[in-house]
């Protein structure tokens, strides 16, 4: 299941419908282990933007520019969904070490209803980062998550290209005020300069524009 994250990819697709079989055998292609997944996934959904650039009559670097989720979107669509009474999440990578797979500032939002947008880690870890969202809506409490190549949990979900990385994951409502995200977006829509300082460790925070 939490491998449906991944399908939406880098795309704004409203819904995701997925039919997957599952195999047991002691002859699989990659490792006794676990596969590389990623590489896959990717693979296929890119093949289906194809076809329906295909069937569409559209080029396929058009359909690309019409569907990929702009890299700052992540407050609005979390606002949106927090205001339609399904509440949010929006998690931030606030830290990185070795080849981690996105920078810091990097985020993913997700809704009380499991949907998504945005990525923290290219698929490797956001089916355990959608779990842990899940979890502060229903706690309204906050977190910082770890992970790295030699954690066991990080590992599992597929974090295995030597970084680390933390993310903070925050509700909207218990620890992001609505009104605070409403006067970021607000700024935001406006072309004016200010970022949401919070410090993790007493989850204070406030906005920040140019001479404050």
């Amino acid at each position: 299941p939490s491998g449906t994250t991944m399908l939406n990819g880098l795309y704004a697709f409203p819904s995701v419908w997925a039919n997957v079989k599952g195999v047991f055998s002691n002859t699989v292609p990659t490792d006794a282990y676990r596969g590389a997944g990623r590489p896959e996934a990717i693979y296929c959904i890119e093949r289906l933007v194809d076809k329906c650039a295909r069937e569409l009559g559209l080029s396929p670097d058009e359909i690309r520019r019409r569907n990929f989720i702009a890299h700052d979107q992540m407050p609005e669509q979390a606002l949106d969904w927090h205001r339609a009474g399904k509440g949010s999440v929006i998690a931030t990578v606030v830290e990185t070490w070795g080849s981690a797979p996105r920078p810091v500032g990097s985020q993913l939002v997700i809704s009380g209803e499991g949907e998504i947008a945005g990525s923290v880690s290219g698929g490797c870890v956001e089916g355990a980062v959608v779990a842990e969202a899940l979890d502060a809506i229903d706690s309204g409490k906050a977190s910082v998550m770890s992970f790295g190549v030699s954690d066991d949990e990080a590992f599992a979900v597929g974090l295995a290209c030597g970084g680390e990385i933390k993310v903070a994951v925050e509700p909207v409502g218990p620890h992001i005020p609505e009104a605070m995200l409403g006067e970021l977006v607000s700024a935001r829509a406006s072309r004016k300069m200010v970022a949401l300082a919070v410090n993790p460790s007493t989850w204070e925070r406030r906005l920040i524009s140019p001479g404050d």
